[in-house]
């Protein structure tokens, strides 16, 4: 048989398993249950935007000039009167969009004006010389763009002042007129240089506007008063 005292610590006993085992307690256990995984499903969510969408870039439209086995031309490039040389101009359309380009070809000696590129204080400038000729091609965003450039120069030599005046160009079969003058400088070498500016349709306006992207070819080194250098 129980005592008194022994029912009461009966009762004592059951009133505390009850209590360790009551829906209070279990509720406070799915609480944190249910914080840890909104915790978890939020830190996913969050490499999920970090690494799974694409990460801003500066737009941009590198052009490039490749010898004529597409490899890395030399700084210089010996060249004579009438006879028939070959490049590689290219590029690539990376500024997040469809772009509408003009690419004017133009031909410098060493006292002829470059373009300016421009950054953020000063805006960009073509050069004064005029174009001999415009490549005109659109590309969609990633895509690329590549042509063979194939020149003869002809012009005259004169050995008592040493330099050369180009009198005309073929470029890819097309004849072109022009005049430009080069003295051999102190090396007794006369330079050339074709250069190719990148003009973007505006989207406001109906004409190109200069990018301030350019690129130039190697220096050109023609005739036999280069070749004595």
């Amino acid at each position: 048989m129980f005592t008194t005292d022994g029912r009461d610590k009966a009762f004592v006993r059951a009133l505390q398993k009850t209590k360790n085992h009551s829906p209070r307690k279990m509720s406070g256990d799915k609480q944190v249950l249910i914080a840890i995984l909104v915790s978890t499903i939020m830190l996913f969510s969050f490499f999920a935007v970090v690494f799974m969408v694409p990460q801003p870039t500066i737009p941009i439209f590198p052009l490039w000039v490749l010898g004529k086995n597409h490899e890395i031309p030399d700084p210089t490039m010996n060249t004579s009167l009438g006879h028939s040389y070959s490049l590689f101009i290219g590029g690539q359309n990376l500024m997040g969009k469809t772009e509408y380009c003009t690419l004017a070809v133009k031909l410098r000696n060493m006292s002829s004006s470059l373009p300016l590129s421009g950054n953020s204080t000063v805006q960009a400038k073509a050069s004064s010389v005029p174009s001999l000729m415009k490549f005109t091609f659109a590309l969609r965003n990633n895509e690329t763009w590549e042509t063979a450039f194939n020149f003869m120069i002809f012009g005259e030599e004169n050995m008592t002042e040493n330099s050369i005046t180009i009198n005309s160009l073929v470029v890819d079969g097309v004849f072109y007129d022009i005049t430009l003058k080069s003295f051999s400088d102190a090396n007794s070498r006369l330079f050339y240089q074709f250069f190719f500016e990148l003009w973007l349709q505006d989207e406001q306006q109906s004409t190109p506007y200069f990018s301030g992207v350019w690129i130039s070819s190697p220096f050109l080194e023609i005739g036999e008063l280069s070749n004595k250098g």
